[in-house]
């Protein structure tokens, strides 16, 4: 008997059996990868500090971790549409945004934020580089939108990584009223969980359902 590749198997059922018919995975397939990734995310899962073998040295380069709080595509939506975020157009771009000059989000129809809509693409990645720059600006703080390790989150609104190290610890010092501007701000919204900053899991360090299995 051959021997199988066990990042191929999750307990007895193979993670790329497909349909016959319509070639999709089948129902036992996703279900099983669904269980791997949520496995593999649990080892991971976000941490409220780093230890020192976690940041780089001379001969060490640990899985990068970004300092930052996650939040989904919606809750981009959502801040640019409560803050009237607005993007505004060129004269070359006016003729494919039905000749407007700009767009305020407060103003978007409710089925453009639906997944559906054909206008979805556009409003996710406006709204993404409008919150952005937005918190930016409130925090005075150089932030980047990293991916996480994560099911249940699309970005992380980063503010530094471990091998930023020296970087952080300035930024941290030199920056206490901007990172309380960034709390207040991803917690705005009031009767939703609380959206605090922790060091996550980079998407980026080479971890899948196919590479590992713990």
């Amino acid at each position: 008997m051959e021997d199988r590749n066990p990042f191929e198997w999750e307990g007895d059922q193979w993670l790329l059996e497909r349909d016959p018919v319509t070639g999709a995975f089948t129902a036992r397939a996703l279900e099983a990868q669904t269980t791997r990734m949520r496995r593999l995310i649990d080892n991971r899962s976000p941490r409220d500090s780093l230890g020192p073998k976690d940041f780089p040295a001379k001969r060490r380069r640990p899985p990068r971790y970004n300092y930052g709080f996650p939040f989904k595509v919606k809750d981009a939506i959502a801040y640019a549409r409560r803050h009237a975020l607005r993007i505004e157009f060129e004269e070359d771009e006016k003729e494919r945004f039905w000749g407007k000059d700009f767009i305020d989000f407060s103003e978007v129809p409710d089925d453009w934020c639906d997944e559906d809509s054909e206008n979805y693409m556009f409003v996710q990645g406006t709204t993404l580089d409008l919150m952005l720059e937005h918190l930016k600006e409130k925090s005075g703080m150089h932030l980047v939108l990293t991916a996480p390790f994560s099911l249940d989150y699309d970005a992380v609104l980063t503010l530094w990584s471990n091998y930023d190290a020296d970087f952080s610890l300035r930024q941290r010092a030199k920056n206490v009223k901007g990172i309380q501007t960034l709390k207040e701000a991803m917690n705005e919204v009031e009767g939703r969980p609380e959206c605090k900053a922790q060091w996550w899991f980079c998407i980026t360090n080479g971890v899948s359902m196919l590479s590992a299995i713990e």
